[in-house]
């Protein structure tokens, strides 16, 4: 057959009725996160599922598939470094979705069924995502936490309800499997738990303290494990003279310490942090390594004997507490 103007004319090929899956592979991205401070980090990996169709005499119209899948946690439901543990779970559509049990089906997203010319092929893509669900302040130490995820996967003719119970509705070779790394960095952090106020209880006013006043309160933190990490105590709110002073609201103020012993020999200050080298063992402040010991640190303090006790009232202070780490 020609046109009018003489050039031959090829029609276009029969678009075919149905066609079949060549192969489907899938692939993970995004598996890696860092904590901040404790806190758990947002970690979506992408999963991309693409399929090579063909046409076939036989085999699924055009239209769109489910896109069915598991996931599995290989060696178990934690990430490792060493012998410390994050424990970890799974969840679709949303962070705060429901989770997802190892080697559980369900339908995830769908995938296009293209229509394809006799004899042609073509591919179409699926995305979708899972959320790791991990713990804020975890006990474990400092370092690259590690896992596998295996996922497998099926594509599912639409027209099944999209059951995804591992058998129903599976398009021949449309299966396909991948495994990937799940990396996540635990970095040293600590965080200040509680606090409690030093109390010195009740004085009897009218004279000059005959022996110092004491009182003790705490400070507890929580940190990873091992982590070393220091306390420092500020002056307060209202300083004069090198000492810390309570005051009642009414001008009148008492002096008091705060102090690392029982005996308030070694007094216990923010002085590295005001020169600027207040990290890890500085000047001042007191330094635990956490696990070792008790997390609640004691805070001593003391009215100095000879302080004259004049005005009656409640005396009161703020002190800032710094954890270094």
């Amino acid at each position: 057959m020609t046109l009018a103007g003489g050039a031959p004319f090829a029609p276009l090929p029969a678009v075919a009725q149905t066609v079949r899956i060549e192969a489907c592979t899938a692939a993970v991205d995004g598996a890696q996160g860092a904590y901040v401070s404790g806190t758990a980090p947002q970690i979506s990996p992408e999963i991309s599922v693409s399929c090579d169709w063909a046409s076939a005499a036989t085999g699924e119209p055009p239209g769109s598939a489910v896109v069915c899948l598991a996931f599995t946690r290989v060696g178990g439901p934690a990430l490792r470094f060493g012998t410390d543990e994050i424990p970890y779970d799974l969840s679709a559509g949303a962070a705060s979705g429901p989770v997802l049990a190892d080697a559980a089906w369900a339908a995830f997203t769908t995938l296009d069924i293209p229509a394809v010319a006799d004899g042609q092929g073509a591919t179409t893509r699926a995305v979708t995502r899972i959320h790791l669900r991990l713990p804020d302040e975890p006990a474990g130490r400092a370092g690259l936490y590690a896992g596998t995820l295996g996922l497998e996967g099926y594509v599912a003719a639409s027209d099944t309800g999209a059951a995804c119970d591992g058998t129903s509705g599976r398009v021949a070779g449309g299966t396909f499997t991948a495994t990937t790394e799940l990396l996540v960095e635990l970095t040293a952090w600590c965080g200040i738990l509680t606090t409690e106020a030093v109390r010195f209880g009740v004085l009897e006013g009218g004279g000059q303290l005959s022996e110092a006043a004491t009182g003790q309160g705490g400070v507890a933190v929580q940190c990873g494990e091992g982590a070393a990490y220091t306390l420092y105590l500020g002056d307060g709110l209202f300083p004069a003279d090198g000492e810390r002073r309570m005051t009642d609201g009414q001008g009148h103020s008492l002096p008091y310490r705060l102090c690392k012993d029982a005996g308030c020999l070694e007094p216990w200050s923010e002085d590295g942090l005001a020169a600027g080298v207040g990290g890890v063992g500085g000047v001042g402040g007191v330094t635990k390594v956490f696990g070792e010991g008790s997390a609640l640190t004691t805070v001593h303090g003391s009215i100095p004997r000879g302080t004259r006790l004049v005005h009656a009232g409640t005396y009161t202070d703020t002190v800032r507490v710094t954890v270094a780490y």
